[in-house]
């Protein structure tokens, strides 16, 4: 049942389908290159919902697959004939052989991890990126009053919220390289303009970028550095 509640949730919180996907497509050229650099390596989609991710990346001829716990979301998925598994995405990637991939994309998942599990997701997805491959997470954004008090808790499996300079210094730390942030979907209101400066900045604080996304690269020409995982 709980399955079938999420499934809801989605339909009523993160938009249509179309608008969703039309919303992810700032992405594609990104991938587009991890592709090219990984000799066309399929794409990993951990958490992929309603599969709107897995449908643009087939729009572009891109090989993919998702995986997602939740079964309404699978049969969803699965109906709409896209290349779906139900399973954990950390235990699938532990599975997986070493660089076999060229990209793992990660939508509105990593806010809902223990923080040692966010950390040992970003172990494996440098084991299992071939050398060049990309890896993209995409959270809500805590720099956002409206989001970081307000709206993050609209979903009660939201465990944190991820500070985008926390994320990217994790994912540096544990060896990927060329990190970038993408501040994403401010809200209308961010366009207002205040003839004093303090206006401004509040308005941003409240109305910016309600998403961000960061993008990080492993290392090409080799296999990165092996670190160790985290105590317990």
């Amino acid at each position: 049942m709980l399955d079938t509640v999420y499934l809801n949730f989605e339909d009523r919180f993160r938009g249509t389908r179309e608008d969703v996907q039309a919303r992810l497509g700032v992405y594609i050229p990104e991938v587009l290159r991890a592709v090219v650099q990984t000799a066309h390596a399929p794409v990993l989609d951990i958490g992929c919902g309603r599969g709107e991710w897995l449908r643009l990346l087939e729009e572009h001829q891109i090989q993919a697959i998702g995986v997602d716990l939740n079964e309404a979301m699978v049969s969803f998925c699965k109906s709409l004939d896209l290349n779906i598994r139900q399973t954990d995405g950390l235990e699938y990637l532990r599975e997986m052989k070493s660089s076999s991939l060229s990209a793992i994309t990660a939508f509105h998942v990593i806010e809902h991890l223990p923080f040692r599990s966010f950390i040992a997701l970003v172990d494996e997805a440098l084991r299992v990126l071939k050398p060049g491959g990309m890896l993209l997470f995409e959270t809500p954004n805590p720099a956002n009053i409206l989001v970081a008090t307000n709206s993050f808790y609209s979903d009660p499996t939201h465990l944190k919220p991820m500070p985008s300079a926390m994320v990217e210094s994790m994912l540096e730390a544990r060896g990927f390289v060329r990190t970038e942030v993408k501040n994403l979907h401010p809200h209308p209101n961010v366009n207002r303009y205040y003839e004093q400066p303090i206006l401004n900045e509040f308005n941003y604080f409240f109305y910016g970028p309600q998403d961000y996304g960061v993008i990080a690269w492993k290392p090409g020409g080799g296999t990165g550095r092996a670190l160790p995982a985290l105590s317990a």
